[in-house]
Formats: structure tokens, C-alpha cells, sequence
């Protein structure tokens, strides 16, 4: 009986996809959550050994201490949570225009501050520095396909994060929030979708295609970071 528990078990293994656990995202990649009501943000794509995943995603950004006031300053250590359908590629299997869920945990040393005054039209983009784990599953008719984790870490002002004013109903502004964060994996550009919110998608590809480490306006001129 041990050995025919022994032998089964073996076999179990040997049908297991042969990829790292969890997978380090290579250079070239490109991610984002983008928090505006359904909007998406430029499309996925993810790169690893013996994984590739494309799509584009909705969500919520998790973990923000805004809404808040101007001047306040915060890291931009933050989490994001977001669903979406694309195709992935994991060991040997191809996953066709699948759902998709996933959940990050970015942590940064870079802190901000956000400008001491504040007007509905402007927002402000940032760039920062991160260590980006994850946790991606697919789903079709409502069955899990695949469960993977994911790592990345990136250099300074390759991350993206978007503040916008908060408008309320009269039109004024008082607080700001963070409505797009796009992670970065070295050089690339990525392309706005026509259902991607046109500001956001099209400020951060212009900031992510100059590969500035200083701060970027995203609506004006003005903004600010620093790094610890």
C-alpha cells in the first residue's frame, strides 16, 4: 500500500507544470491598476520563464492612505486588486481569452508629497521605485483554471501613480485620490486601448516612453517626489 501511495504520488508531481514558483517577471514587462469606475489602463503584458500573459484590467487600488488633503506626504507603498480577461501562457499550456483576477502587493521606499493647493483639472503623476508580488488566477465558467504567484522589482521612477483631486458634486475639490498606478518592468511603452481612460493611459505611456526619474505632471506642470 506505502509504495502504490508512493508511486501515485510520483505521478502527481511529474504532471505538474515545471515553472518557478512564483514566477520573477523579466525586464520588457508591463502592469497597471487603474481605480476610475470600470476604466481600463493599457493592456497587460507580463513576462517570465515559460509565462506570458496579456489582457487588460479594472479594479481597485487597496492600501492608499488617500483620499487626502493637499500637502500631505505618504509612501506609495500600496495594493491593488483587479479582474479582466487576456491570454496566458504558463509552462506548457496556452489559456485563451480567459478571466482573470489578481492581486498585488507593491511595496516602495519612495514617498511623496502632494501639491499644497489643489484644483479639479489637475492631477499629478509621480514616478517610484518597487518590489511587486502577486497572486494571478484564471477562471472559465466559473472554474479555476490556474493559481500562480508572480514577483518583480524594478529600478527608481519605474512605477507610475496618478493622483487626481477628488471632485464633489458642486465641483469643488478638497482632497486628492489615487486613481492609476502602472508598474513598469524596464524599457517599454505601452499602447492605450480605445476603452482605456484617455488622460491617464495617455499621460503615463509619455512618462513611461521618456523613462524619467523625476516627478511628471500628468495634467500640468507641476509635481513632486523624492526616493529614501
Amino acid at each position: 500500500m506505502k509504495l502504490f501511495l508512493a508511486c501515485l504520488f510520483a505521478l502527481l508531481l511529474s504532471e505538474q507544470p515545471m515553472f518557478a514558483d512564483p514566477i520573477v517577471i523579466q525586464a520588457g514587462s508591463f502592469a497597471g491598476a487603474v481605480d476610475q469606475g470600470g476604466f481600463t489602463g493599457p493592456a497587460w503584458d507580463l513576462r517570465g520563464d515559460r509565462f506570458h500573459l496579456t489582457g487588460l484590467f479594472a479594479g481597485k487600488i487597496t492600501g492608499s492612505p488617500c483620499p487626502c488633503a493637499p500637502g500631505t506626504t505618504l509612501s506609495l507603498t500600496h495594493g491593488a486588486a483587479v479582474s479582466g480577461r487576456g491570454d496566458v501562457t504558463l509552462g506548457s499550456e496556452v489559456f485563451g481569452d480567459v478571466v482573470l483576477l489578481a492581486t498585488l502587493d507593491v511595496r516602495s521606499p519612495t514617498t511623496i508629497t502632494l501639491p499644497s493647493t489643489i484644483k479639479p483639472q489637475d492631477g499629478f503623476a509621480f514616478g517610484f521605485d518597487f518590489r511587486l508580488a502577486g497572486t494571478i488566477t484564471g477562471l472559465r465558467n466559473g472554474e479555476t483554471l490556474f493559481t500562480q504567484s508572480i514577483v518583480g522589482t524594478t529600478g527608481p521612477g519605474d512605477g507610475v501613480a496618478n493622483f487626481h483631486p477628488l471632485v464633489v458634486p458642486d465641483g469643488t475639490a478638497n482632497q486628492y485620490r489615487d486613481v492609476a498606478n502602472f508598474y513598469n518592468f524596464g524599457a517599454f511603452t505601452p499602447t492605450p486601448e480605445p476603452a482605456s481612460l484617455l488622460l491617464v493611459a495617455a499621460g503615463a505611456a509619455m512618462i513611461l516612453r521618456r523613462r524619467s526619474r523625476e516627478r511628471s505632471p500628468l495634467d500640468s506642470q507641476d509635481g513632486s517626489t523624492s526616493s529614501q
